[in-house]
């Protein structure tokens, strides 16, 4: 990366975690200079609106969301992450859906512990998207890949893979909401029991949403059964194409 490259980085990982700790209104040149601990109007060479901040971080999120995703596929040993549907036949239901809900399990925790201000820069940015279709469609993909998704689809035979895509997208994504601001207690995604003790037996207040709290959500060293489940019970019960 050119020295260019490697400031504009900066600033966009400045602008997520301006927009993690206070919100879209947080958002201004001024604090993501602050935040990146460079001279004023640094932000605003690089990114002259607003809105190119905006795009710059939204961007930065899903480069680093798909690099999170081919890192752990490989790290899981699949060769290629989800390969097009049309290079082979269906693969069979049972293991295939138990990869992809691990991959996928493995993915929301990392972004409820050590990519949360990813996951919450974005949630933040939901309000300006009601209005700004560019915006949300920048959104709506930068955190969870609709490609990949509807390959995986194909492959697991679904009959409508878009459709069925789209629909697991937004599962992921409601689990993501519930891993950020309402962990069950005592259960899955539980961040302590319903008595307030915290997942390492101390007694503390709940983590208010859009906190860096919530810290008892166990972190991507380990799938969590109950997660992985759910994930598993999704992919295998939608309609799918007769065996030939």
């Amino acid at each position: 990366m050119s020295r260019g490259d490697v400031r504009r980085a900066l600033i966009a990982d400045s602008a997520i975690a301006v927009l993690a700790a206070g919100g879209a209104r947080a958002l201004t040149h001024k604090a993501v200079d602050a935040r990146a601990g460079l001279s004023a109007g640094s932000a605003s060479y690089h990114f002259r609106t607003r809105k190119a901040l905006i795009t710059a971080a939204v961007e930065r999120i899903r480069v680093l969301s798909r690099e999170a995703f081919d890192a752990a596929a490989r790290g899981a040993g699949v060769a290629a992450a989800v390969p097009p549907a049309s290079t082979s036949a269906a693969m069979p239901p049972a293991s295939a859906a138990d990869e992809a809900a691990a991959l996928a399990a493995d993915q929301l925790l990392r972004l409820a512990g050590e990519r949360r201000e990813q996951a919450l820069a974005v949630f933040a940015l939901l309000p300006e998207a009601a209005e700004d279709c560019e915006l949300r469609s920048a959104l709506l993909r930068c955190l969870f890949s609709r490609e990949l998704a509807g390959d995986l689809m194909a492959r697991l035979g679904s009959r409508a893979p878009e459709a069925d895509a789209a629909g697991f997208i937004d599962f992921l994504t409601g689990m993501l909401v519930r891993l950020l601001y309402a962990p069950a207690p005592g259960g899955l995604l539980s961040c302590g029991s319903e008595a307030g003790t915290s997942a390492s037996g101390t007694r503390g207040s709940a983590a208010e949403p859009g906190s860096s709290a919530a810290e008892g959500v166990t972190p991507a060293s380990g799938a969590h059964p109950e997660i992985e489940g759910a994930l598993v019970r999704f992919l295998t019960t939608f309609p799918r194409q007769p065996s030939p």
